[in-house]
C-alpha cells in the first residue's frame, strides 16, 4: 500500500506553509498536515474507501449549502453572517479536494468507472447515506432566515466534528491506516472550529452587522472575538491592543517596531516589559488565523510604534487582512488591506505598513494609519 508522506507540523512551529499544487505541493491539506505524494493505493474493498467517499460527498454538499446561505444572508443585509458562511464554504471545498486527492488511485467517486471496479455505490447513494446519518432535526430545520441557517449549520458541523470524522478515524485505525486516521482526526478538529464560529455568531444574535452600528464598551470586532477565543489580551483601561486576522491558508505575521529599534513579532514575543505578542495562531484552517500585540501604555517609552504585516509564506498571491486597533476599550479603528508576498530582486519586501502610534509621557499622543479604516468611539 502506498501512503502519502505525511509530516505533522508541531503546533507553534514556524514551518513555511505548503505551496499550491502548481508548485508541486498540496493545496488542499488539512490543519497541520503537509503532503508530498498524492493518492492511496490498495483501498479497494476496505471500509475506509467508503468512508472517504462519504466524506467527499458530505463536504461537496456542504460547500454548496454554505454558498446558498451566504447569498441569502446578503439579501437580508446580514453581511457578517454571509462572510462567515463564505469562509467556511471555502474551507469545506478544500476538505473535499483533500478527500478526492486521497481517492486518486481508487478512481473517480462519481462515475461508473470506480463503481464497476470496486462495486461501491454511486455518488447519488453516497449523498443519501450522508444525509441519513444526520439528525432528523437537521433534515427538518427550516432555513428561511440567517438565524435558522446558522442553527442548521451548527447541527451539521456538530455531527461532522463529534460523530462522522471520529467514526471514520476509528475504522481507518482498525484497518491499519494510521496516516488516514490522522487525516480524519484533523478534519474533526477543523469542523469543530467551524462549529465554534457559527455558535459565536448565533450567540451574538446572528445580526452582527446591525450590532456593529450600535457598539458599546463590551462589543468586540470579529477579529477581537478570535483573539479572545485564542486566550489573548483584550484592550482595557491599561493596554492598547493591535489585532490581525485573515481568512486564507497563508502565514502572515504582525510586527511592531519599537522606538529603540526592537521588533515585537513571532520570534521575539516580548522584547520589553511593555510590548507583548500573546497570540500567534496559524490554524491552517481558513477563517481562524489571528495574531495579537498589546502595549502597556503607561510603561511605554516615548516615541513612535510602527505596525506592519509581513507575508511570511504561502501560495504567493495577495491576501486580504483586517487590522484592529483598540485604545483602552474606548475607541476602535478597524482597517482592511492586502498583504503582498516579497519578490526576490524587486523592491517588494513582503511588508504592508498599517499604522504608527505615538506615545508621549505614558499617553497616546497620535495615531496615523496607512490603510483605510472605520472608527467607533464609546
Amino acid at each position: 500500500m502506498r501512503i502519502p508522506n505525511v509530516s505533522v507540523v508541531a503546533r507553534g512551529a514556524r514551518a513555511p506553509l505548503p505551496h499550491m499544487r502548481q508548485a508541486a505541493g498540496h493545496k488542499y491539506g488539512a490543519p497541520l498536515l503537509q503532503f508530498t505524494a498524492r493518492g492511496i493505493s490498495g483501498l479497494t474493498g476496505t471500509k475506509t474507501l467508503g468512508k472517504f467517499r462519504d466524506a467527499f460527498a458530505g463536504k461537496s454538499m456542504a460547500s454548496v449549502r454554505y454558498e446558498y446561505m451566504a447569498q441569502q444572508a446578503d439579501v437580508e443585509g446580514e453581511l457578517e453572517a454571509a462572510s462567515v458562511f463564505r469562509a467556511v464554504r471555502a474551507s469545506e471545498e478544500n476538505h473535499a479536494m483533500g478527500h478526492l486527492e486521497f481517492l486518486q488511485d481508487s478512481g473517480d467517486p462519481v462515475s461508473n468507472t470506480a463503481r464497476q471496479k470496486s462495486k461501491v455505490p454511486t455518488m447519488v447513494t453516497l449523498y443519501s447515506k450522508y444525509t441519513r446519518a444526520l439528525t432528523f432535526e437537521h433534515l427538518c430545520q427550516p432555513i428561511d432566515n440567517a438565524m435558522e441557517m446558522l442553527q442548521a449549520a451548527i447541527i451539521s458541523e456538530n455531527h461532522d466534528a463529534s460523530t462522522m470524522y471520529p467514526e471514520f478515524a476509528r475504522v481507518a485505525r482498525e484497518e491499519g491506516l494510521e496516516e488516514v486516521a490522522e487525516w480524519f482526526d484533523t478534519m474533526s478538529v477543523a469542523e469543530g472550529l467551524h462549529l465554534r464560529r457559527f455558535q459565536r455568531l448565533l450567540e451574538g444574535g446572528g445580526h452582527v452587522c446591525h450590532a456593529r452600528q450600535q457598539r458599546h464598551t463590551e462589543a468586540m470586532t470579529l477579529t477581537e472575538q478570535r483573539v479572545a477565543a485564542a486566550g489573548g489580551r483584550i484592550a482595557d483601561s491599561t493596554v492598547v491592543c493591535f489585532c490581525l486576522s485573515w481568512d486564507d491558508d497563508v502565514d502572515l505575521d504582525l510586527h511592531c517596531t519599537l522606538p529603540n529599534g526592537d521588533d515585537c513579532h513571532f520570534n521575539n514575543k516580548q522584547p520589553t516589559a511593555y510590548a507583548t505578542l500573546d497570540v500567534d495562531r496559524l490554524s491552517y484552517d481558513s477563517g481562524n488565523q489571528v495574531e495579537n500585540i498589546f502595549l502597556t501604555v503607561d510603561s511605554c517609552v516615548d516615541g513612535d510604534y510602527q505596525f506592519f504585516v509581513n507575508y511570511f509564506s504561502g501560495h504567493g498571491y495577495p491576501v486580504d487582512f483586517t487590522f484592529v486597533c483598540n485604545q483602552f476599550g474606548k475607541r476602535i479603528d478597524e482597517g482592511r488591506s492586502q498583504a503582498m508576498p516579497g519578490l526576490i530582486g524587486m523592491a517588494l519586501d513582503g511588508n504592508t505598513p498599517c499604522m504608527t502610534l505615538t506615545i508621549l509621557k505614558g499617553k497616546v499622543a497620535n495615531v496615523r494609519f496607512t490603510i483605510p479604516t472605520q472608527t467607533w468611539n464609546f
